[in-house]
């Protein structure tokens, strides 16, 4: 029997299962918080963001609007079959802070290892005059000295 006009197929989609360790990158600037829920080799789970939990505006820079994203993106990850994180925060907002407390604490995933990221996030203006950097060979480490205070 042919079917009627204008009427379509339904097919059920199938919920893929994933392994139970994975990553959770936290991005967290002055105006909102992403949340990225990955497997150990990248692939994206589930993520949320304080606009798609429902915020706008400057309200979402807040912690609290960081923390419903990180427990909408946590629980769909979940579903999936995500049980453990490691977590790398990125950033200088304090959504980041937020975030890694909301998803310790609400037991749904299981915090194992934090990793605060300091690449990139942070304003700097550059070298000003009299300004100079030294790098010391033997730790690595780098200094900047600056002409008036000395260091």
């Amino acid at each position: 029997m042919p079917r009627k006009k204008g009427t379509s197929r339904t097919t059920r989609r199938r919920e893929q299962k994933v392994a139970p360790h994975g990553r959770a990158y936290v991005h967290s600037t002055f105006n909102n918080t992403i949340i990225t829920l990955t497997d150990t080799s990248g692939n994206v789970i589930s993520w949320g963001s304080s606009g798609t939990a429902g915020f706008k505006g400057s309200r979402k820079s807040t912690a609290y609007a960081a923390q419903l994203a990180a427990g909408g993106a946590a629980q769909r990850a979940m579903s999936r079959g995500l049980r453990e994180v490691e977590v790398y925060v990125k950033g200088p907002g304090n959504g980041g802070d937020w975030t890694i407390w909301h998803i310790d604490s609400s037991g749904a995933l299981r915090n194992t290892y934090v990793k605060p990221s300091i690449s990139g996030g942070y304003f700097y203006s550059g070298l000003q005059n009299g300004d100079f950097v030294v790098n010391d060979s033997d730790t690595g480490d780098i200094f900047l000295f600056d002409s008036i205070y000395g260091e």
